[in-house]
């Protein structure tokens, strides 16, 4: 059939750039891998349309706060034996990832080159821009709080300029106001400099792979809090986490807090034994068995039945197969032979991923409810902040209605309310504000009102 727009089989080219953006679909092609058909669309454009929406915000977060703090990368100069372990591992993923882009090009792997680009926008927005957020909020103008500045500046004008040739049109206009607002000097457009290279020196991999661990486990424990419908705002007890025979707990210790604060934990526990944390049901595929062994299928059954199924799941979970010995013969089963079914114990959420396990242990105190309550009153206030446009740095005054239970809570977690909220004053009677809002949490009503203070 005849590609045409009215056969539902087309998209015309002005069309998709006026509704997708030329640059998404610049991405979009740059991502493909040509051995393989592209399937061109406007839902399949949405999730590159995300990752530039990424790119511009971890942009726009800097471009707020540097305005508010007048950052000059010449007056507010931080060598590099000053910055933290944190801006230490963002400076060498962005070599690395300068090296692996260059290489791919080199090798015309563009598919190649945008999945080491989207895998770097993925930790600098979501690892180090919030792991940093509040050494760009305090006041305090120390090395600190430059070094994280000139760290996300450095790897947002490295960025741009890796991507400028895939997407022109965003990176120039990132580039106009971040590069050309702070370094008069800098040449008119993106496209007139050089593309970037790398300095092995900063490529330092043990720093990288102690961090990524990091991520690793927090990555599995928010899979492990969907698993059990629990939200990262509701503080839990305790995590139990097994690594891999050549990573040592021990070189983790001073990012434990790190790990517990990203997972709203208040304890981690390593462990090298998992098998207490699931209990396996293995029952043999009659769909494989019966056609591979026929009569024998009983034989199978029993022998199999008399194994722990926790040794069987383990063997073939490592890709290896159960042997099983039959009156006159052996069997070797694989995992296409078994199904497998795995429960957690009681009281955790458990999520395996080759040598590592991350467990959360679910079980709810009445202060860790409490403690989640206050969590959530936080976001609601934080959301009617931004609806009624106040600036971040203004100070607030909050007014509630609500039940008990959240009084109650409020009332033992207050410091820690005011602080992320920048409230100075803090009533349990209704006044009127600049914005109100009515909610519900966990089954209890809250009126909350918020003014700003002159």
């Amino acid at each position: 059939q005849d590609m045409h727009k009215s056969a539902g089989n087309a998209i015309w080219f002005e069309e998709a750039a006026e509704k997708m953006g030329v640059d998404v679909m610049r991405w979009m092609y740059a991502d493909h891998n040509p051995v393989n058909n592209l399937n061109f669309g406007y839902n399949k454009a949405k999730d590159f349309r995300k990752q530039i929406i990424t790119l511009w915000n971890s942009y726009s977060f800097f471009a707020t706060y540097a305005e508010l703090d007048n950052y000059s990368p010449d007056t507010h100069k931080v060598n590099s034996e000053q910055l933290s372990e944190l801006d230490r591992w963002l400076i060498a993923r962005l070599n690395l990832m300068i090296r692996e882009v260059r290489e791919a090009l080199d090798d015309y792997a563009p598919g190649k080159a945008m999945k080491v680009v989207d895998g770097f926008l993925e930790v600098l927005s979501n690892w180090y821009i919030r792991r940093s957020r509040r050494r760009f909020w305090k006041s305090e103008d120390d090395s600190d709080k430059w070094g994280a500045y000139q760290t996300l500046y450095t790897a947002l004008k490295n960025l741009i300029r890796v991507l400028a040739p895939v997407i022109p049109f965003v990176t120039d206009a990132i580039y106009q106001n971040l590069v050309r607002g702070l370094e008069g000097d800098a040449p008119v457009s993106v496209h007139l400099t050089d593309y970037p290279d790398w300095d092995e020196e900063y490529i330092d991999e043990a720093l990288i792979n102690k961090i990524d661990t990091v991520i690793k486990i927090v990555g599995m424990g928010r899979a492990a809090r969907n698993k059990a419908n629990l939200k990262v705002r509701q503080p839990l007890q305790k995590v139990l986490v097994k690594l891999p025979a050549d990573i040592s707990p021990a070189s983790l210790t001073d990012l434990r807090e790190q790990i517990l604060e990203e997972l709203n934990i208040k304890e981690i526990e390593y462990i090298e034994d998992d098998s207490a944390l699931a209990t396996y049901i293995v029952k043999p595929n009659f769909a494989t068995l019966s056609v591979k062994y026929g009569k024998q299928l009983g034989e199978i059954r029993a022998s199999l039945a008399k194994l722990p199924s926790s040794e069987v799941a383990g063997k073939i979970q490592k890709g290896g197969s159960v042997e099983l010995q039959l009156t006159d013969n052996k069997v070797f089963l694989s995992a296409a032979d078994l199904l497998i079914e795995r429960q957690d114990t009681e009281g955790y959420a458990v999520i395996f991923e080759g040598d590592y396990t991350v467990a959360i242990d679910t079980r709810l105190t009445d202060e860790l409810k409490k403690e989640g309550y206050v969590r959530d009153l936080i976001r609601h206030v934080q959301t009617l902040r931004k609806d009624a446009d106040f600036k971040v740095e203004d100070r607030i005054n909050v007014s509630f209605e609500a039940d008990a239970p959240v009084v109650e809570a409020l009332k033992d977690f207050m410091s820690y309310f005011t602080r992320e909220t920048l409230a100075i004053d803090v009533g349990f009677t209704l006044r009127a504000g600049e914005i109100e809002k009515e909610i519900i949490i966990d089954g209890n009503k809250i009126r909350v009102s918020v003014s700003r203070i002159d």
